[in-house]
């Protein structure tokens, strides 16, 4: 009777055990989503976006879609998230990262029609 109570205990703990690790650790970093629209929701093309961690650190620029879109993993913790177009004022926003979550930013920028007028002077 003693051995097959111990052979349970060991096959419930061992079962636990592999079941703990099939699903494997937290994942170490989040993810940043997002994407630049008009104040019409449209999305803007060709945005450039720059991700500073608030701690200090280097400074990345994203690659982003043809249509705006961009996605990183990042280390947990603050990020200063600037996203700017040709054309519209520059938004910048502290973001935060949290481990295994995805935060989203999907500023919605403000055409600039000084910046457009400057870009595209025209002749009299």
């Amino acid at each position: 009777m003693i051995t097959s109570w111990a052979s349970l205990i060991v096959w419930l703990g061992l079962s636990s055990l592999l079941v703990g690790t099939a699903t494997g650790p937290a994942p170490e970093n989040g993810r940043l989503t997002g994407s630049a629209l008009t104040q019409l929701g449209q999305p803007i093309p060709n945005i450039f976006v720059l991700i500073h961690p608030n701690a200090g650190g280097p400074t990345t620029e994203l690659k982003v879609t043809p249509e705006g879109q961009f996605d990183l993993r990042l280390s947990p913790g603050l990020y200063d998230v600037l996203v700017s177009s040709p054309h519209f004022d520059p938004v910048c926003k502290l973001v935060f990262i949290y481990r295994g979550q995805t935060s989203t930013f999907t500023p919605r920028l403000v055409f600039n029609e000084e910046g457009a007028q400057a870009a595209y002077p025209q002749s009299d």
